[in-house]
């Protein structure tokens, strides 16, 4: 009998037995437990994105690609430097010629995210992240990168209370007054 079957199936356990099915649990290295607050908090987000009628588009696109991580290289003064990117969410649309950049950040500021965006300098990640989507448009999709229209969002989600999420756009020009930094 394990955790899950146990969990399914709503037994009541004595106290000697639920502590040695827990130790078993810490032991076990293929499945992840989580709490009972961070379920319910993971749910209330998961609806809150199915509400919002900017991120639920963006984010249930079968054709961006999440976790996307992109090897790449940069020119340098010395020659080419290496670079790796993983981006929470990528779209290619090679017929439209339109790249759409995704990230998720949490937030216990929701409502003042805006200073967390030039806090944390999210402008200059976000013009790397363009850097290595234009690169892979040349390298793996062999296509010109320059008649591109790039987007970029970030989708934010409240890690306390209501789990309200707020997506942001970033203008080309946000983006392009970071690249001389990077």
């Amino acid at each position: 009998m394990d955790l899950d079957y146990i969990t399914k199936n709503k037994i009541v356990l004595d106290d000697k037995i639920f502590r040695f099915i827990y130790i078993e649990a810490i032991k076990d290295t293929k499945h992840i437990y989580i709490s009972q607050n961070d379920m319910k908090m993971l749910e209330s987000i998961r609806f809150n994105i199915d509400q919002h009628r900017a991120a639920k588009p963006l984010l249930d696109d079968p054709d961006a690609h999440h976790e996307f991580h992109i090897n790449w290289d940069f020119p340098t003064d010395d020659g080419r430097a290496p670079y790796k990117s993983l981006l929470d969410s990528v779209k290619f649309d090679t017929e439209k010629k339109e790249c759409i950049i995704m990230d998720l950040k949490t937030t216990i500021h929701i409502h003042n995210f805006e200073k967390s965006v030039e806090e944390y300098d999210y402008f200059r990640q976000f013009m790397f992240y363009r850097l290595a989507a234009e690169w892979y448009i040349r390298n793996e999709l062999h296509q010109d990168s320059k008649g591109w229209t790039f987007r970029v969002y970030i989708i934010a989600i409240a890690t306390v209370s209501d789990n309200e999420v707020r997506v942001f756009e970033f203008t080309p020009e946000q983006l392009e007054s970071r690249f001389a930094d990077i």
